[in-house]
């Protein structure tokens, strides 16, 4: 059988002077290992399409002289790393690939559409049209002002917008992806370039992620937005994680082993982990509960996956039973599930003479609470996520995003810096169209405005 390394093309002797024999080895090194790790994901004629696209990025790639070459390939990849973990459709993964090469015109979109066809042709350009909302972050300062002024008529503008330029929800899932990168690769940036880039994930794309569904994405944007935006407390609070890490994790193997034990004599096989919190989490329960690091019940977490919602509520009654349970902490998501979908059972609990909270969950729950909307991908079975009811048209799109408004734990989301960023505005108007102004801002019209509606 012909390995993924050896389909990859050989062209080291078609190199032009300024391209290194060095980096074409690299490239081609580095493309074959993540093919080789997505063969544990895709296979069939979506590994042979990811196949083409790797082969044909690493092409476009080495064909760019050093001067003008700006690590398409590498974002690319990264991009879809990123999105294979959330087992998106192929044509998602091809179009990430693509994505960046296209926005540096090291490949032109057209070529695109006769290589890999229109679905794919038309996540990239529809990628492209999603960037301008970055373009009007970066120029409209009125939006820069949002943590101090709390515009949110403004904002919502931005929102719906955004829904009316986007025609198919893997749009949205590539810029995820797009801006997740964009935030990893923040490092080296000046001050000013990471508050911006900080400030727009945290008002724009991660509540996106969260009505989405995709905790996965929603808990790294939030986190590592945090750390540009408050860097001391962001490592005040890392600090205070870490310090008591080997104490914290020897506790949760101990209630681990006592819940496993239980359940199991009460014929219940459950996997049974401990749960990490995350810091922009912590930092916003703080602020928003007026508690110090040491008085929240949740840094000790252990979450339960089990079959059934029988089994849910049978280990709800077996966790109360060997621990005592502290009043006022328990929300029944799975009867109730909140606005994004998402279900489980949350309890707190005395354990060994420490708080600790137990998320209970089926494990078809735990799926849909990590890939949101991208547990419905349906790959494996050669689907090309094409279900019209979930993600083909705009109306999928904006009737996720309607139904995921969050409802009734606005409490868990307030604090000074970023009051409501999850607590926008309703999208209950799609009869409108939104438009950029010649300074920046968004206007609203009725559909089916002209140009000289715009401009009177």
């Amino acid at each position: 059988m012909v390995t993924v390394r050896e389909q990859l093309p050989g062209r080291l002797n078609e190199l032009s002077e300024e391209t290194t024999v060095e980096h074409a080895e690299q490239a081609r090194q580095d493309l074959a290992e993540w093919l080789d790790r997505v063969r544990d994901i895709y296979d069939g004629a979506a590994l042979e399409q990811l196949e083409h696209v790797a082969n044909y990025t690493l092409k476009k790639e080495l064909e760019t002289t050093v001067s003008h070459r700006s690590n398409t390939l590498y974002t690319g990849i990264e991009m879809a790393d990123i999105l294979a973990h959330l087992h998106v459709d192929e044509d998602t993964l091809s179009a990430a690939m693509l994505y960046r090469g296209v926005r540096e015109n090291v490949i032109h979109l057209d070529e695109v559409r006769e290589e890999f066809g229109e679905v794919v042709y038309g996540l990239i350009k529809g990628t492209l049209s999603m960037g301008k909302l970055s373009e009007l972050i970066e120029k409209n300062k009125r939006l820069e002002d949002h943590f101090n002024n709390n515009q949110r008529e403004h904002l919502t503008g931005i929102y719906k917008m955004l829904i009316s330029m986007t025609e198919d929800v893997r749009v949205v899932l590539i810029k995820l992806a797009e801006r997740t990168y964009s935030l990893r690769e923040l490092a080296t940036a000046s001050k000013e370039r990471q508050e911006r880039v900080a400030r727009e994930i945290l008002t724009i794309y991660s509540p996106l992620a969260h009505r989405l569904g995709i905790a996965q994405l929603k808990w790294e944007l939030e986190d590592l937005a945090f750390r540009y935006l408050a860097p001391d407390r962001y490592k005040e609070i890392a600090t205070l994680l870490n310090e008591k890490r080997l104490e914290r994790e020897n506790y949760i193997q101990s209630v681990i082993s006592q819940l496993r034990t239980e359940l199991g004599n009460n014929g219940i096989h459950a996997e049974i982990s401990g749960r990490v919190k995350h810091i922009y989490s912590i930092y916003r329960k703080m602020k928003s509960k007026n508690l110090s690091f040491d008085q929240l019940y949740d840094i000790r977490a252990v979450r339960v996956l089990v079959k059934t919602i029988p089994e849910c509520y049978h280990s709800l009654g077996i966790v109360h039973q060997l621990w005592r349970h502290i009043p006022h902490q328990f929300d029944d998501y799975i009867t109730n599930p909140k606005a994004n979908g998402y279900r489980s059972l949350h309890t707190a609990v005395i354990a060994e003479n420490k708080s600790l909270e137990v998320q209970i969950r089926t494990m078809d729950m735990h799926e849909e609470a990590e890939l949101g909307v991208c547990s419905h991908f349906n790959y494996k079975e050669g689907s090309k996520a094409t279900d019209h009811s979930f993600n083909h048209r705009l109306h999928s799109l904006r009737s996720v995003l309607e139904h995921y408004q969050e409802r009734n734990d606005a409490s868990a989301h307030k604090d000074d810096d970023s009051e409501n960023f999850e607590q926008i505005q309703e999208f209950e108007d799609f009869e409108k169209i939104y438009v950029f102004s010649r300074d920046g801002d968004i206007k609203e019209l009725p559909r089916g405005s002209t140009v000289l509606d715009f401009a009177y």
